[in-house]
């Protein structure tokens, strides 16, 4: 209660007569007639509060208040007021702006008792789909409800919604506001009462008083005269030249004629090089006396007489281009930086919500003081009180017009003026009066007597016959509601923007361009609507809406179902600065071999570990000094390790056997990893070891020399021991000056002054310290002896040269000190003996660590593989390295991913789900109903899901090699940021985001893996099941039996072709089928649908295993190019399939016809300029799917009988060698070769007959055309000849290479 009392302290107190229209709204429902600027909205708020404590005193439920206005500007604003002037919880709905009206949303601003600020047209749709419902509704507020007529969204909420479904008992108050209740003064009673009928309400307004007429509008109607213009030399030159402008030539017309050629010569394109020497005169920086219209003059005069320190104005003209010119024109006359006078800028309605927004709030800053606008100003936009008003251009013979535009001058002693020529009397003022006069005059007519009969149709919506045909398609489950009203708009938003055609042919209305498979176009009777254009679009769409949801496309909310439209989803990973929509999972599991899981030794001390001895040896057969000690058993395991400057070694790491460590080796070995990690990957300072709490655990050690495998723990006590005094100049451990021979036995040193920086030392050299400094005045002994005073150096001793060693930094760990400065080139450095200090480390150690991070990363990730592999069972037996590889994603930078198996799995998938689908879905299922499934059921988002159920996140390798971390390491924490708060560290390291599509394509390709494993559909099927896909056992696949009785006759037609195919049906049904066009009922379509996925899968089958070196990009070109369109129907044409084609159409038969000709005349190529039939590709898929059913889903069956088809042409044509991509792609990636050219270079349009074209433009010079029925074949022929045009690059074609590779 008290934040209600604060927020009724800051609400504006209502005046007498907006008391008075509240008192008849709270009796009954009320259209509030009040003048502009009297503060409507604020009765609406008063009566929010009113129902809101009537509702909650009779104990009802929660019900919303919906307010409702026309713009998303009006949203905005009327949203602010709202929240300033109630005490109840105000919510915005615009569209793209707001939170998006649905279910879930609706519910809960139902919950709790919200108002809602939304568009009209925002929340029908949702009472259209059966989001919201009207019964839930306390109170519906309609700003400037006088739009409420014909089809605007405020008319069809009432007809459709309140007067035809809701309940009258549950039906909300209404509240209308509005100034201008009727338009037509020859037609006032007449408006009036459809407005009341259409809005279920009376009118009311206020009595005249004092309040009201201080609230009212008081301006002063002038005129403006000023003197006619001619600009015949202008006019005539853009009558001949009209082609110069971007505006078309009437506007440039009007332009001339309103504002001068100045104005004019502004549409001029900013890409014409050369003015025409008609227009150099007018195209100057600022307009001249002479080029602007005595019109412009009078306004100017105007305009420089005010006080503009102290007063705004709107000059209100009818088109966007005069409102944007005279900005323009007035901005050039008046300058920017000047004092006194006005700053210009214009708002028209195809401005941006932003830009709008940015407007308004100058004017009502007072930054901007002359606003040019068309109508978009003159109702709704809450604009500062002008003192001068100016109708520009002539005014509308609309009451409301002059009404609203009179009502943006409130201020005191403000103007209205009237521009009109000299001599013209039509512009002279009108006899309406003043504003409450007109008001008045209203309510006198509101009672008057009922209309005419001629006018007794108060619902009408539309001049046309659309009452008549009124229909309408409602799902009870949701209560979505469809009408005849509604349905094209719908019906466009459902199919998502696409070029949707509607046409009347032979009887019937047809919408065709429907984006659903097997649902292109829906005919419907014309019977009632055979010359109304309008009436037969709505009802063919209304009929395309019931049939796309009796398919099964759109769900029972009437939206597209999700298969064809992913939602957006909530993505952590932006959060963390990604760019990629993923996952948040725990980092990747630790295989069981290293695992900190110690068994206990046999036969000796119970403190005593059992570890197991893997020894490295290199590609040349040497044993590296170095072994690695695990918990558990690894297998041998082979490494192609990548070095500094990408040189690769092949490293092995074999089993040697198992070794027992007592409880202090354990310690020392402990003690020997820190000092080894932290010298060979320089690590940086505040970096520490936990192993207790260890993921991994595993132990780098050195070996003792000669025959056997045993650990050297002499060397690693004495490394341990010497550790302690690492870095110290002055301790044990530093070398006496006689002792150089020492430093070159094999030991790597470090320098006293830097400890981080580490040598190889190399010989003695014939310098002295006397020899001169290179890098400072005098010689080395004085350099040294300043530095290091307590060294004991001899000016005589002989330098020794060294290489400095090269560490291996460690990714991704935040180095901020001195070690992670640029690492020092391999030069040699001449330094004295008794500045360098022994390392703990041999020199043999180093060497051989170089190779450590890459061995250890693979040993990692094989552990990991070779436990995937026991746990899905499918993969038991399976070699380690292959599951792992099918197990990392490109960006990990490994030498295998699973790129190439992923293809494989993904077209195994697809043929296991067909497979499925056809046998088990009821025969009458046709290609929609198969492909909404099949999409359902291997979307991404089911194999994410699944893929999550199985743990398959935790198994996936997304670290690089150089992103290895040692076992057991905690990296420093990250430097603070700005604000002094340091990044979660722990998070970070605890989980990890992993891209949908990566989980996805991992599930794939270890079914392509299973797959090259088994070869077998019916063991990669087992393994789909095991994920968790709902498949049907393979063995219980049985393919539906097609009745021959009824179609001997077409039997025999077609009967010949099996000589053709050198394969005898079983079922003869099928290949009728696979023949019959798809206006038939029995049609090729769902056998297309099934031989698609078998060609695919045995075609990716075949380019698999024939080219097993092919990059995977290449693999899904040649997969591509094999079974595109223009291949198939190459094929079907070369075999004659299309000589057995039934009750296809004449056009069809006649393009067939074409191609075929065509095909007979290039001697075994394909035709390139002949457009491709794409139902001679469909049969040849029909007619495999149809091999591939009669073989009872024999996948091998199916590949020998139908290879001898489509095997040649893919051997001949479709190799690495011979391959040429489509144009559209040669073209795209000729110009992104050169530089500079990285946008899409294809623009299309459409000709009257239907015809599309496709413009290629460069460097924004059109370059060529091409043209075809469709837009792929336009883009195909555009991007030929484009190819042909271009100018040749130097050595394009091997850019081009590149750029593929």
């Amino acid at each position: 209660r008290a934040g209600m009392e604060l927020r009724r302290q800051v609400a504006l107190a209502p005046r007498a007569y907006q008391l008075e229209v509240l008192r008849a709204a709270v009796r009954g429902n009320v259209i509030a007639v009040l003048q502009p600027g009297s503060g409507k909205t604020l009765i609406a708020a008063l009566l929010v509060d009113l129902v809101k404590q009537r509702d909650a005193a009779a104990a009802r439920p929660h019900r919303c208040t919906v307010f409702l206005v026309n713009t998303v500007n009006l949203v905005r604003q009327q949203a602010d007021f709202l929240s300033h002037n109630t005490v109840y919880s105000v919510r915005r709905c615009c569209g793209g702006s707001g939170p998006s009206l649905e279910a879930t949303t609706w519910r809960k601003f139902v919950y709790k008792d919200v108002i809602l600020v939304a568009t009209a047209q925002t929340f029908l749709e949702s009472l259209i789909h059966g989001f919201a419902s009207l019964e839930q509704v306390d109170l519906l507020v309609f700003d400037e409800c006088h739009h409420t007529k014909k089809k605007h969204p405020f008319n069809l909420i009432m007809r459709d919604f309140y007067h035809l479904k809701c309940e009258p008992e549950k039906r909300p108050k209404i509240l209308g506001l509005t100034s201008t209740p009727a338009e037509d003064p020859n037609r006032i009673c007449y408006q009036l009462h459809v407005l009341e009928e259409n809005l279920s309400a009376e009118i009311c307004t206020a009595s005249v008083n004092e309040e009201v007429a201080v609230a009212s509008p008081n301006a002063q109607v002038e005129t403006l005269t000023y003197p006619r213009s001619s600009f015949d030399k202008a006019v005539n030159f853009v009558l001949a030249h009209s082609h110069l402008f971007t505006e078309s030539e009437p506007t440039v017309l009007h332009i001339i004629a309103n504002l001068g050629p100045w104005a004019a010569c502004q549409l001029l394109p900013s890409s014409l090089g050369a003015v025409p020497d008609e227009l150099a005169s007018y195209c100057t920086s600022r307009p001249l006396a002479e080029h602007v219209s005595p019109k412009v003059h009078a306004l100017i005069a105007l305009l420089e007489k005010q006080n503009w320190a102290q007063m705004q104005g709107i000059a209100f003209v009818d088109r966007r281009a005069t409102a944007s010119l005279l900005c323009r024109l007035l901005t050039a006359h008046f300058g920017t930086e000047s004092c006194g006078v006005p700053r210009c800028f214009h708002l028209v309605g195809s401005m941006r919500i932003s830009d709008q927004a940015d407007v308004l709030q100058q004017f009502n800053n007072r930054s901007a003081h002359l606003l040019v606008a068309t109508n978009v100003a003159e109702e709704g936009l809450d604009l500062q009180s002008c003192q001068l008003v100016i109708r520009f251009d002539p005014e509308p013979p609309s009451i409301r017009s002059r009404v609203q535009a009179m009502g943006r001058a409130r201020a005191r002693n403000s103007r209205y003026i009237l521009m009109a020529p000299d001599g013209d009397t039509a512009y002279e003022s009108t006899a309406l009066g003043a504003v409450p006069d007109y008001v008045r005059g209203v309510c006198e007519n509101l009672r008057a007597a009922p209309p005419d009969g001629d006018d007794a149709n108060l619902w009408a919506l539309d001049d046309d016959a659309e009452d008549d045909l009124y229909d309408e398609y409602e799902v009870p489950s949701t209560g979505a509601l469809i009408t005849t009203t509604t349905s094209v708009a719908t019906l466009h938003r459902v199919c998502a923007s696409a070029p949707l055609e509607f046409a009347h042919r032979e009887r019937e209305w047809v919408v065709s361009g429907l984006p659903f498979p097997a649902m292109k176009s829906v005919s419907v009777s014309d019977q009632g609507c055979t010359t109304n254009r309008y009436a037969g679009k709505r009802k063919v769409a209304l009929e395309a809406i019931r049939k796309l949801h009796s398919a099964g496309f759109l769900d029972d909310h009437l939206h597209r179902l999700e298969v064809f439209r992913r939602p957006k989803r909530q993505d952590p990973g932006r959060d963390r600065g990604l760019d990629v929509r993923g996952v948040m999972c725990p980092l990747e599991d630790v295989g069981t071999a290293i695992r900190p899981d110690w068994a206990p030794a046999v036969n000796t001390d119970k403190d005593c570990r059992r570890g197991h001895m893997h020894v490295l040896i290199s590609d040349d057969g040497e044993v590296l000094p170095l072994c690695i000690i695990t918990p558990g058993p690894l297998f041998e395991i082979s490494c192609h390790v990548r070095k500094r400057g990408n040189a690769v070694e092949d490293v092995t790491m074999r089993p040697a056997g198992e070794v027992s460590m007592c409880t202090a080796d354990v310690a020392q070995a402990q003690e020997f990893q820190q000092l080894l990690w932290h010298s060979v990957l320089s690590l940086p300072s505040g970096t520490s070891f936990d192993w207790a709490n260890a993921r991994t655990l595993y132990f780098v050690l050195p070996v003792q020399p000669g025959p056997g495998t045993r650990i050297d723990w002499d060397c690693v006590r004495q490394a341990v021991r010497q550790m302690h005094t690492f870095g110290d100049g002055t301790g044990e451990g530093s070398w006496q000056s006689d002792e150089a021979d020492r430093l070159l036995a094999g030991c790597v040193v470090y320098a006293v002054h830097d400890p981080t920086r580490l040598y190889f030392p190399q010989e003695l050299t014939e310098l002295t310290l006397r020899a001169p400094f290179p890098f400072a005045d005098g010689d080395y002994f004085t350099h040294y002896r300043e530095r290091f005073p307590q060294l004991h150096l001899d000016p005589d001793q002989s330098l020794l040269r060294c290489v400095p060693v090269t560490p291996n930094t460690c990714a991704g760990v935040h180095h901020h000190h001195s070690a992670s400065k640029k690492v020092a080139t391999r030069r040699l450095f001449a330094l004295p003996v008794a500045l360098l200090r022994p390392h703990p480390l041999p020199a043999a150690c180093f060497r051989a660590c170089a190779l450590l991070p890459g061995v250890l990363s693979c040993v990692e990730r094989l552990s990991l593989a070779d436990d995937v592999a026991h746990a899905v069972p499918a993969l038991a037996g399976t070699d380690p390295l292959a599951v792992a590889a099918a197990l990392t994603p490109l960006s990990a930078s490994a030498d295998e991913n699973y790129e190439r198996l992923e293809k494989l799995g993904d077209c195994v998938l697809k043929l296991v789900a067909t497979t499925d689908l056809y046998a088990t879905l009821p025969a009458g299922s046709d290609e929609g109903v198969l492909h909404v499934e099949r999409v359902r059921l291997v979307s991404n988002d089911t194999l994410v899901d699944k893929g999550s159920m199985r743990n398959i996140p935790c198994w996936i390798h997304t670290r690089s090699q150089s992103q290895w971390l040692p076992p057991a390491f905690v990296p420093p924490a990250p430097p603070p940021s700005e604000g002094g708060n340091s990044s979660p560290v722990a998070e970070e390291e605890s989980q990890r985001c992993i891209q949908w599509k990566v989980i996805a394509d991992c599930v794939e390709s270890l079914a392509g893996l299973v797959f090259v494993k088994s070869e077998s559909l019916a063991a990669t099927c087992e393994y789909f099941r095991w994920m968790g896909l709902p498949l049907h056992e393979w063995s219980e696949l049985h393919p539906p039996f097609l009745q021959d009785t009824q179609l001997q006759a077409e039997i025999q037609a077609v009967l010949p072709l099996e000589h053709v195919l050198k394969y005898t049906f079983r079922n003869k049904a099928l290949l009728v089928a696979a023949l019959t066009h798809s206006q038939s009922l029995l049609n090729y379509e769902r056998l297309e649908f099934v031989g698609d996925a078998a060609l695919d899968f045995c075609v990716i089958k075949y380019l698999f295993n024939k080219y097993p070196d092919q990059a995977p990009g290449g693999l899904v070109d040649l997969q591509k190019a094999a079974v595109s369109n223009e291949a198939l129907a190459f094929v079907s044409a070369t075999h004659g399939l299309h000589k057995y084609l039934l009750a296809a159409p004449p056009s069809v038969i006649a393009a067939v016809d074409t191609y075929c000709s065509a095909v007979e005349k290039t001697s075994g190529l394909p035709p390139a300029s002949t457009e491709v039939p794409k139902i001679l590709a469909d049969i040849f898929e029909a007619v495999c799917g149809a091999v591939y059913v009669d073989l009872a889903f024999d996948i091998d069956a199916f590949t020998s009988a139908v290879w001898h088809l489509i095997g040649p042409h893919i051997e001949a044509h479709v190799t690495p060698a011979t391959f040429v991509d489509d144009p559209t792609s040669r073209l795209v990636k000729t110009l992104q070769a050169r530089q500079g050219h990285t946008a899409v270079p294809f623009t299309f349009e459409q000709l009257d007959d239907g015809t599309h074209v496709c413009v290629v433009t460069v460097d924004g010079t059109e370059l060529c055309r091409g043209s075809g029925r469709s837009k792929y074949v336009a883009q195909r022929a555009a991007a030929a000849l484009a190819l042909q045009l271009l100018p040749p690059m130097p050595d394009e074609v091997n850019v081009a290479r590149e750029l593929y590779a």
